[in-house]
């Protein structure tokens, strides 16, 4: 009798064991996710390295891919802008004014606000507190903005321009889809860039 009550016990303390060990879900807690795996985190955008000034770079549009290409850049001080006008002067050191062209293979591509310039760990944008936008020559050379539609095997030619606190560093371009590229900026004006040359001589 005695051995049957040891049986007996030993099989209730092993079913108790048994319960105890499965996954435990809290009070209130639905059940179905109990054990379910944890969701990946999703990615932030993608940096790409620095390519050399001049080297044509493919990025998403609004509407197709392009290929981006910096051809000139012209750094210009105070000392060589005529107007009286204080917002027509940089607010830091120097205007840098990017001459670009844009091509793509798909009709209707518009480019996306996506230009910036990096420099000594800081990024300035065309719009950013400077008076990048109220340059002089605004409106006088050619712009291409996010109304510019572009159509394929055509070439457009635009000018960006920043208020920066030296020459040298990175230009960058952030595309639709979040990726950024990045070109190696020259310490010194490099390139052609003619409709900006003729503004700078024509002034009274």
């Amino acid at each position: 009798m005695m051995r049957g009550v040891l049986v007996a016990g030993a099989a209730v303390l092993m079913v108790v064991a048994v319960a105890c060990s499965g996954p435990q879900v809290e009070s209130g807690a639905d059940e179905s996710l109990a054990g379910a795996p944890e969701t990946e985190q999703s990615t932030g955008p993608v940096v790409l390295d620095p390519v050399d000034w001049a080297t044509p770079t493919v990025v998403e549009g609004i509407g197709g891919a392009m290929e981006v290409t910096p051809t000139g850049v012209r750094y210009v001080t105070s000392e060589e802008i005529s107007s009286p006008t204080d917002h027509d002067h940089p607010a830091r050191e120097m205007f840098a004014v990017v001459k670009f062209s844009v091509t793509t293979d798909t009709d209707a591509v518009t480019v996306p606000h996506g230009w910036g310039w990096r420099h000594e760990g800081q990024e300035y944008g065309p719009g950013d507190g400077g008076n990048a936008s109220t340059a002089p020559w605004a409106g006088s050379i050619p712009e291409v903005t996010t109304e510019t539609v572009m159509l394929a095997g055509d070439q457009t030619d635009g000018y960006v321009t920043f208020d920066l606190p030296d020459s040298g560093g990175e230009l960058v371009f952030t595309g639709e889809d979040g990726t950024m590229v990045r070109w190696t900026a020259p310490g010194q004006d490099e390139g052609e860039v003619p409709e900006l040359d003729e503004w700078l001589t024509s002034q009274p």
